[in-house]
């Protein structure tokens, strides 16, 4: 939810902007938070080496 709310503020300023989402769980009745720091470190991780690739290291 958060992310689509930040996508459409910079959408209407003119900017261009890539969510890069992860989840941990189906939201059932076993959810359990063990997998959330994994997941967000492979999420982060994969935004450090997208915005690398694409944009290189002089950021």
């Amino acid at each position: 939810m958060e992310g689509i709310a930040a996508y459409k503020v910079a959408k209407q300023k003119g900017k261009k902007a890539c969510i890069i989402k992860s989840f941990c769980d189906w939201s059932d009745d076993k959810k359990r938070k063990e997998w959330q720091p994994y997941c967000a470190d492979v999420a982060s991780s994969f935004a450090v080496d997208y915005i690398i690739g694409h944009y290189g290291r002089q950021l």
